[in-house]
């Protein structure tokens, strides 16, 4: 079957009703019986439509849409596609461990005649590909550890060096030269790192397979350079060669330090974009969507008096760090005193109980704040996003402890028991607070029974700061319509306590999306700081 659609030309489905049959429904989503004959048994909006052609036409892409349109469906019915038309006859996932259940039960769900076989949680003696699977799913995990094979030898490309492979590699070595396979990286940015040993094992492994798709909503999840090893994956250097360091100079200016070469600042983002659009398709939520507008409203909060004992105790141990720093550029993964002293003093604004015992309850002005909130809310949801563990454990306590139906997901809560909190947070049969780190459920999760959110602690990272607001932000997947849930806006509420750094680290977090927006929509991964804008924000 040839696909011979001219999307980029097209101005509505009747342009290709020739080739695409259409069956309206009440809502904005249609059902559309697809070139090779199959009709999905969910309806799908246009963009979607889109982009499941796109990815059909090419052999490797990236699926770039902003989070919350959908991505998983596309890729999901894009890759059936390829197998009916027998371009393909095996698909395999790979996404991080915590996703791998929302893989399983969206393609079950989309695709109930597919059968679809899970690797992720398996003993090692149980990791065997079924043949009969038409979707395979496995972890990232699962191929970054090294082993002892080295037949077939697989080698880096871009060093040509000879990488030593677990089993779990080999199987996957095996798989992929049986069959001919399509591979999806699923949240694609966690290759971004050239030097990781999961990034240089899946450059390795590219040829192996016949296509190729990389999917993520923040491609430049820190900075521009992360885009390279990514598209690397999909054309093995075709379009930005297979030099790093020359990628690097064509978009940024370096200067050499004793640690190596530094970014100074970045150029050419808009070739960079237009480069990138040759090989991917990115659309916005307020391109394709009815939803309501995202407002982020940041709070001035002033703390009381025994919070700024506690904030003044961390801030003067934090400036002592600093002053003894060499040097104006600090790199929080070197500098370990100073990345403790900055985490104590981020605990101190959003937990001070956790380090003085003195502190109670009563005198923490940011959970002081979430009461008011809570209580203005009634019995409306709320999603309160946190960054360390001990800041979530601690809040979901409180909040118990005040009478307010409250959940907790971090890091460590198994994969099952996340899903069983989250199904009941949408359901309106859970918590009414879903307390969650950020790092832990940013992705692959819809939690659109909140029409708001609060960032109680702020991260550096701005994957974290991006992936986690649009979990409420996104198509209701749970909604039998598709229709856009009928509120005024969706408030994303970021309390900034003025004796804090808070308002450095929002400050810094939009600088970072706005260079990102630069290359994706028309700092370096490292950590960095400045350390004389780090001591000007400690003066309060």
């Amino acid at each position: 079957m040839q696909y011979q659609f001219a999307f980029d030309d097209l101005c509505s489905v009747a342009n290709a009703s020739v080739r695409v049959q259409v069956t309206t429904t009440p809502d904005k989503r249609k059902r559309y019986k697809l070139p090779s004959g199959f009709t999905p048994i969910t309806p799908l909006y246009y963009h979607q439509l889109v982009g499941v052609h796109r990815i059909v036409q090419h052999a490797q892409y990236g699926l770039f849409d902003e989070p919350g349109l959908g991505k998983t469906l596309q890729l999901a019915y894009a890759a059936h596609e390829l197998q009916q038309t027998r371009r393909i006859e095996k698909t395999i996932i790979i996404c991080k461990a915590s996703h791998a259940y929302t893989w399983q039960t969206q393609l079950s769900l989309h695709l109930p005649s597919c059968k679809v076989h899970s690797l992720v949680g398996c003993a090692p003696s149980q990791r065997a590909y079924d043949d009969a699977a038409d979707f395979t799913i496995i972890n990232y995990e699962l191929l970054q550890r090294s082993g002892k094979y080295c037949n077939p030898p697989l080698r880096v490309p871009w060093s040509y060096q000879t990488l030593l492979y677990s089993e779990d590699v080999a199987r996957l070595i095996a798989y992929a030269s049986k069959y001919k396979c399509a591979v999806v990286l699923d949240e694609s940015q966690y290759i971004k790192s050239m030097r990781a040993n999961i990034t240089r094992t899946l450059c390795a492994l590219a040829p192996l397979f016949t296509h190729r798709y990389i999917a993520t909503g923040t491609p430049i999840s820190e900075r521009p350079d992360d885009a390279w090893s990514q598209v690397f994956f999909l054309d093995y250097g075709k379009l930005f060669g297979t030099s790093y360091l020359s990628f690097l100079r064509n978009y940024a200016d370096l200067v050499q330090t004793p640690y190596g070469l530094k970014v100074v600042r970045y150029k050419n983002m808009h070739a960079l974009h237009k480069r990138l659009r040759t090989i991917s398709i990115r659309r916005l939520k307020v391109d394709c969507l009815d939803l309501p507008p995202k407002l982020v409203r940041d709070i001035p909060l002033l703390a009381n008096a025994t919070h700024v004992r506690v904030m003044n105790k961390y801030r003067d141990a934090l400036l002592t760090a600093l002053h003894a720093h060499k040097g104006n550029t600090i790199t929080l993964q070197r500098h370990s005193n100073i990345s403790q002293a900055l985490q104590d003093i981020q605990v101190a604004a959003a937990m001070p109980c956790l380090l003085d015992a003195h502190c109670e309850r009563k005198h923490n002005t940011k959970y002081q704040r979430l009461l008011d909130d809570l209580n203005d809310m009634q019995d409306a949801h709320l999603i309160v996003w946190c960054v360390h563990v001990a800041v979530a454990k601690r809040l979901t306590t409180y909040l118990q402890q005040d009478g307010i139906n409250t959940a907790c997901i971090y890091g460590e809560v198994s994969h099952a028991q996340r899903a069983r909190i989250v199904d009941a947070f949408q359901s309106g049969k859970g918590a009414r607070v879903l307390v969650a780190t950020q790092a832990s459920l940013r992705e692959n999760v819809t939690l659109t029974r909140a029409k708001r959110a609060m960032y109680y602690e702020l991260d550096w990272a701005l994957t974290n700061w991006v992936q986690s607001q649009d979990r409420i932000h996104r198509i209701d997947a749970q909604s039998a319509s598709g229709a856009a849930s009928q509120v005024e806006h969706i408030l994303l509420d970021v309390p900034l306590l003025q004796q804090s750094l808070d308002a450095y680290m929002f400050a810094a977090i939009q600088a970072k999306q706005s260079v990102a927006q630069s290359v994706t929509d028309g700092a370096r991964g490292k950590q960095t700081i400045t350390k004389l804008k780090l001591i000007r924000a400690l003066r309060w």
